[in-house]
């Protein structure tokens, strides 16, 4: 479904041709809404912004509560049965019980529609988006520049690095594939292993020491990647560190961290390490870095 502006001959999108409009969104002229006059959308049909739209359409508009219903509310209490029924009766759509995890558009596309259909819509959204192409003026670039420069940018404020901290945890601690996706990784059925039966291996040097843990004798049990340690870093950020695994031989427990000898001059590897050290300190049990089996400790 190939068609192009009747103004400017843009190539129309393939919502926007499914829809039957004959425009792109420049050559469509600009409506306001009849209620606050701000600028709307130009595929806005209902002629008021989506504000106005939900003030007008309430059917609760220009009346109130009574008193009493109002003291009612106030006291209202909800019963431990209800609660459970609202609580099974709501979706949960939380990491792979979501159905687009860890998909793509097109992979969507093509589970709904057959392939051929989904790849041509891929390659007319490829065509028609400009985020593929970086299809931005240059005072617009400096526009979206400004907006997200320094302090400005919402993954430098504190709250949200707490939010992205905690919930990588999570997945982490649930055993979930995360961070770098492209990353080499493996999956590893463990017998020792007492909090997951299957290991995410996020690189070949952990899958050759959990192989050799498995064959050990001297070796009763282990945690992989099972809690966590706050901290606070140099720059005053708090962090998370999670320990790859704690061991208990025959005659110790060791928390160990698997790292390349070369990874221990970066600065944020040396203050997860620190505070491993402090904790293991606390806890009476000893703490090693590792970069071979049983390696003598390297920090």
């Amino acid at each position: 479904m190939n068609k192009n502006c009747s103004k400017c001959e843009t190539k129309l999108n393939y919502q926007t041709c499914r829809k039957n409009i004959e425009t792109c969104m420049k050559c469509r002229p600009e409506k306001f809404c009849i209620t606050c006059n701000k600028k709307i959308s130009g595929g806005s049909r209902i002629g008021r912004c989506r504000k106005c739209n939900a003030i007008e359409n309430n059917a609760f508009k220009g009346k109130k509560h009574k008193l009493e219903t109002i003291e009612k509310l106030k006291n209202k209490i909800v019963s431990e049965e209800t609660r459970k029924k609202m609580s099974d009766n709501h979706a949960d759509v939380s990491g792979k019980n979501n159905p687009m995890y860890d998909k793509s558009i097109k992979e969507i596309w093509t589970e709904k529609f057959d392939n051929e259909k989904a790849t041509k819509m891929w390659e007319d959204f490829k065509e028609t988006n400009k985020f593929f192409h970086g299809e931005f003026s240059e005072e617009r670039r400096k526009k979206i520049s400004d907006r997200l420069k320094g302090d400005k940018n919402p993954a430098k404020r504190a709250e949200t690095r707490q939010k992205l901290s905690v919930s990588m945890t999570n997945r982490i601690l649930n055993g979930e594939k995360c961070g770098c996706t492209s990353a080499i990784g493996s999956y590893f059925n463990s017998k020792k292993c007492k909090n997951k039966n299957v290991i995410y291996c996020r690189s070949n040097l952990e899958k050759k020491i959990i192989e050799e843990l498995e064959d050990d004798d001297d070796v009763i049990e282990f945690l992989w990647e099972s809690m966590f340690i706050a901290y606070v870093d140099s720059d005053g950020h708090k962090r998370r560190y999670i320990p790859d695994a704690i061991i208990k031989f025959q005659n110790k427990t060791v928390m160990i961290e698997i790292k390349p000898e070369r990874f221990l001059v970066y600065k944020n590897v040396q203050e997860k390490i620190k505070c491993a050290k402090a904790y293991c300190s606390q806890q009476n049990i000893q703490f090693e870095c590792w970069r071979n089996y049983k390696t003598e400790n390297i920090v």
